[in-house]
């Protein structure tokens, strides 16, 4: 991955993805994850060493209590903190543990890309640390996530079947989990997954058939409808459903369509 790489933690859902999306799409910068749990964001830390970390404070009702508790692990990263309301108590605080890149939520997300491009040049250089997962493994994990076996894996990714193994081993190790539904798992709650999705879609070659269905999906129709539509049965329908949601590493119609619409698979109807 190139370009200044973002940790996303917010506890509100709706605007940790707003940010992650909108972050994702300015040129330069990669969101490796976003999550809203803090033992999740500081494993993501580990997991995806960040340039920039982009914590908001405004949901947590001991918000500076866990900035405190996971500040050792930013050492060597550049910090944005979100809010929408602080003390000048608050403030002041935060200021004396040498954080001044505070945005508050009035002044809008382009301040919020602002404040990132600013704080990586803030952050100091990197200590040695365990590695953390790289590229390929990220690749690997999402394909994992979307039900690839290692045959498939390989394929998708142009290596050998053992090649693949030995990343799944490594991959393991570093989130030190024994079994891929574990990895999987621990990534989704990581928010890395979320950054995967785009690998997943470049991958999964879609079929005319699947894009179809996603489009229908788009257009709010049934299961029954999108048959009627594309003149096939409702069982053909749920039958290639099934393939299409592993590719996109979803689990239903609502979340197909998000994923959809976030990778440009499909426009506005």
């Amino acid at each position: 991955m190139t370009g200044i790489r973002v940790a996303v933690r917010s506890l509100d859902r709706l605007y940790r993805e707003a940010l992650a999306t909108l972050l994702a799409g300015q040129e330069g910068m990669v969101v490796i994850g976003a999550t809203g749990d803090l033992a999740e964001f500081s494993r993501l830390c580990r997991l995806c060493p960040p340039d920039v970390a982009l914590i908001d404070l405004s949901c947590a009702s001991s918000g500076l209590g866990e900035l405190a508790e996971v500040l050792p692990l930013l050492e060597d990263v550049g910090i944005v903190l979100t809010y929408e309301r602080l003390s000048e108590e608050a403030v002041a605080t935060i200021t004396r543990a040498g954080l001044t890149r505070l945005v508050p939520h009035s002044r809008g997300l382009t301040a919020v890309i602002v404040a990132v491009r600013e704080g990586r040049g803030e952050s100091r250089p990197r200590r040695p640390r365990p590695p953390g997962l790289t590229e390929r493994d990220l690749e690997v994990v999402a394909l994992m996530s979307a039900g690839y076996c290692v045959t498939e894996m390989a394929a998708a990714l142009g290596i050998s079947p053992a090649t693949v193994q030995n990343h799944k081993r490594r991959i393991f190790t570093k989130m030190s989990v024994g079994s891929q539904a574990h990895a999987v798992s621990l990534a989704a709650r990581c928010g890395i997954l979320w950054s995967q999705r785009r690998t997943v879609a470049d991958r999964s070659g879609l079929t005319p058939r699947e894009i179809d269905i996603l489009r229908s999906i788009a257009r709010g129709h049934s299961v029954r409808q999108t048959a009627a539509a594309l003149g096939i049965k409702s069982k053909t329908v749920e039958a290639t459903q099934g393939p299409l949601f592993r590719k996109l590493s979803v689990h239903n119609r609502a979340e197909a369509l998000a994923v959809a619409y976030d990778l440009g698979l499909v426009h506005d109807a």
